[in-house]
C-alpha cells in the first residue's frame, strides 16, 4: 500500500497543471509610451483589463492597483459573463506612463515606480488580457497575462526593431517585483556600447535596481540610432526573487521604409515567461501581410545558450548558430503561411505580425509558446475578440494548432467538417509535415470572428488571436507556457 501511495504522489507532483495563462493570480506591469513632439495622436487612449473563465459557476475576482486604491474592483464573473474593466484614458491609467524630454518623466524612468500596475486574484482560474488603443485609434495591441507561469528570475527580452528617427517611437522592458527587497539587473548581449536608456547615463550597459513588492522598473529607449533600435533584443533580465516582465515597442515596426516618416507605426507588446519555460520547437502562423511585406513579419529568435543551432522548416542545415543573447530574424513561411522553427537549445520566439493586408501600419507583436504535450486542450473563453473599449469594428482572427488526430471546435462548431463558424470563415486544416516527438500536427485559421470565443481540442492546443481595424493591429496567444 505504501508503494502504491508513493507512486500516486509522484504522478500527482509531476503532472502538468494545465493552466498556464489560466491562473488564480495575474500580475500586470505598466507600459510606457513616448511623447517627444507635438504630434500626440499616437498617445494611448482607451484601455481596459478583460477577465474570463471556463467556470460555469460564479468566480470572485479582486483587482488591486498599487497606489490607486480608488480604482480597485471586485467583479464576479462566470463563463457566460466575462468582464472588461474600463480604466482611465491615456496617462491617467494605472497601467500607462509617459517618456518625454521633461525631467520629471525621465526621473520616473530612472527610479522604481510605486503607483502603477495591477494585481489580480480569483477564487477559480481566470484568463486576463490588457487592451489599449491610441487616442487617434490608429494604434492598438493587447498583452495576455501568463499568470503564475510569468513569474521567475531570468528572462531574455526583445522588441520591434523600429529603425526610425520618428520622435514618438519607444522600446521598453517593464519589470514588476513580487516581493520586497528584489534586486533586478538588465545587461548582457542586448545592451551594446552607446545605448541610451532613458533616465540613466548614456552607455550604461548594465543597470541594477532594488524594488519592493509590486514596484516596477521600466527600462526604455528611443530607437533613433542603430544601437538603440536593438537595445534590449537578447538582453538578460535577472533577479534574486520572482518578477514578471512585459516587453515591446510603442509606435514601432520592423521595417519602416523612410526613417523620417511617422507612418507604419503601431503598438507591439506582450508579457513573457522565464527561460525555464521556453522550448526548442515552434510553429508560427503568418499574419495578413502581402509578399511585399516580408520584412514586417520577421520572427525574432533569441538564444538562451551558446552554440544554439536554429533550423527552419525541417532543414538539416542550421539557418543560424547563436550564442547566449544573440538573435536572428527569419521570414521563410511556406505557401500555407506556416513556419516550423526548431533549435538545439531552448530559444525565445517573438513574432511581429500584420493584422491587415492593406497596411503595414498594423504591426503587432506577440510571444510564441513552444510545442509541449502538457499544453491545455481548451481556451474557454476569449471575450470580445472584435472589440477594444468603445470600438467594435475590429476583425478578429484565430490561429489554431493541435494534433492531427484531434477534433477541434470553435464555439461548438467542428472546424474539420465546417468551413464557417457563424459568419467567420475557416481556413484549413493545414497539414504540417514535421513531427514533434513523434506527433503530427495540423493548423487552422478562422477569420471574421466576433464576440466571445471558445476553442476546444482532444489534444494539446495552441491558440493565438490577432486582428485589425483600419491602421490598428493587435495579437496574443491564449494557451501554452505550462508549468509542472
Amino acid at each position: 500500500m505504501k508503494r502504491i501511495l508513493i507512486v500516486l504522489l509522484t504522478i500527482i507532483i509531476f503532472m502538468p497543471v494545465g493552466y498556464s495563462q489560466l491562473s488564480l493570480n495575474h500580475y500586470l506591469p505598466p507600459l510606457v509610451t513616448g511623447e517627444f513632439n507635438s504630434d500626440d495622436g499616437a498617445r494611448p487612449g482607451e484601455n481596459e483589463i478583460c477577465i474570463s473563465t471556463p467556470s460555469l459557476t460564479s468566480v470572485n475576482v479582486t483587482i488591486t492597483f498599487p497606489g490607486n486604491a480608488s480604482l480597485d474592483a471586485t467583479p464576479t464573473i462566470s463563463n457566460s459573463s466575462p468582464v472588461c474593466i474600463t480604466l482611465p484614458n491615456g496617462f491617467a491609467s494605472p497601467l500607462l506612463t509617459r517618456a518625454s524630454e521633461s525631467t520629471a518623466d525621465l526621473d520616473v524612468l530612472g527610479n522604481p515606480i510605486a503607483n502603477l500596475g495591477a494585481v489580480i486574484s480569483a477564487s477559480e482560474p481566470v484568463y486576463v488580457k490588457y487592451r489599449v488603443r491610441s487616442a487617434n485609434s490608429n494604434q492598438a495591441d493587447i498583452y495576455t497575462s501568463k499568470g503564475t507561469a510569468a513569474t521567475g528570475t531570468e528572462f531574455r527580452t526583445a522588441h520591434l526593431l523600429s529603425p526610425s528617427t520618428y520622435p514618438d517611437r519607444l522600446s521598453f522592458v517593464s519589470v514588476m517585483a513580487l516581493n520586497n527587497d528584489t534586486d533586478v539587473t538588465i545587461n548582457d548581449g542586448g545592451m551594446p556600447a552607446g545605448v541610451d536608456v532613458l533616465g540613466h547615463p548614456v552607455n550604461q550597459t548594465s543597470i541594477t535596481t532594488n524594488l519592493n513588492q509590486y514596484e516596477t522598473k521600466i527600462f526604455a529607449v528611443r530607437p533613433d540610432n542603430g544601437v538603440n533600435s536593438v537595445a534590449f533584443i537578447g538582453s538578460l533580465v535577472s533577479s534574486n526573487k520572482d518578477i514578471v516582465v512585459v516587453v515591446g515597442s510603442m509606435n514601432g515596426n520592423m521595417a519602416q521604409p523612410d526613417p523620417n516618416v511617422g507612418g507604419a507605426r503601431d503598438y507591439g507588446l506582450d508579457q513573457i515567461v522565464p527561460t525555464s519555460l521556453v522550448g526548442t520547437d515552434y510553429f508560427l502562423f503568418k499574419g495578413n501581410g502581402t509578399a511585399a511585406d516580408t520584412l514586417y513579419e520577421r520572427p525574432i529568435i533569441v538564444a538562451t545558450s551558446d552554440n544554439t543551432d536554429v533550423f527552419i522548416n525541417g532543414s538539416a542545415t542550421p539557418f543560424a548558430t547563436l550564442n547566449t543573447g544573440d538573435y536572428t530574424t527569419v521570414s521563410d513561411y511556406n505557401s500555407d503561411g506556416l513556419m516550423y522553427v526548431s533549435s538545439s537549445n531552448p530559444v525565445y520566439v517573438y513574432q511581429p505580425i500584420l493584422g491587415s493586408n492593406s497596411s503595414v501600419a498594423t504591426n503587432g507583436m506577440f510571444f510564441v509558446p513552444p510545442i509541449s504535450c502538457s499544453a491545455p486542450n481548451s481556451v474557454d473563453n476569449i471575450p470580445d475578440v472584435n472589440g477594444l473599449g468603445t470600438a467594435t469594428g475590429f476583425t478578429g482572427c484565430l490561429n489554431i494548432l493541435t494534433r492531427d488526430l484531434a477534433m477541434v471546435t470553435v464555439n461548438g462548431v467542428d472546424i474539420d467538417l465546417n468551413t464557417n463558424v457563424g459568419s467567420a470563415t475557416v481556413f484549413g486544416p493545414y497539414t504540417i509535415p514535421y513531427l514533434i516527438n513523434g506527433n503530427a500536427y495540423k493548423g487552422f485559421r478562422v477569420d471574421g470572428l466576433s464576440g466571445d470565443v471558445s476553442v476546444n481540442s482532444d489534444y494539446d492546443l495552441y491558440c493565438g488571436l490577432f486582428g485589425y481595424s483600419g491602421f490598428a493591429g493587435y495579437g496574443g496567444y491564449f494557451s501554452g507556457f505550462n508549468t509542472p
